[in-house]
């Protein structure tokens, strides 16, 4: 249970310091900054749309914190979740699609907010794979 708190509560913290260092890791934190960016934009964008479907875009980022969650409570018990962590983004992506259609007429923010829910749900399944396998960077 400890474990799945602490990551509950990690991840949001390690994915949005990577915007004060975007190049330190390379990719492992770049994307993330790209995430982060995309989110501000889509968070300006939003208030000029006022269209109550963007609030759907909550649903990816509590889906990623809820794989964390279980990557915590299962630590060490899947060596090999590649299959796991593969279906965890294919859903991710069926998602983010799936509610930029559904915005229809905010479609720049819900893009950037599409981003942002991708860019976390990568940087999750990396949390995640290295909770599943217990193999820490």
């Amino acid at each position: 249970m400890g474990n799945a708190i602490w990551l509950f509560l990690a991840l949001p913290k390690w994915y949005f310091t990577t915007i004060l260092d975007p190049f330190g890791a390379g990719m492992l934190t770049a994307v993330p900054a790209v995430g982060v960016l995309c989110l501000a934009l889509g968070l300006v964008l939003a208030i000029f749309h006022r269209s109550p479907r963007l609030w759907l875009f909550e649903l990816p980022f509590l889906a990623s914190e809820g794989f964390v969650v279980f990557a915590g409570w299962q630590r060490g018990q899947i060596p090999s979740a590649g299959w796991l962590l593969l279906a965890f983004l294919g859903a991710q992506l069926a998602l983010a699609v799936g509610l930029v259609a559904y915005a229809k007429r905010a479609l720049m923010p819900a893009i950037a907010f599409a981003l942002f829910s991708m860019s976390y749900a990568l940087f999750a399944s990396f949390v995640a794979g290295m909770s599943l396998a217990d193999n820490w960077l």
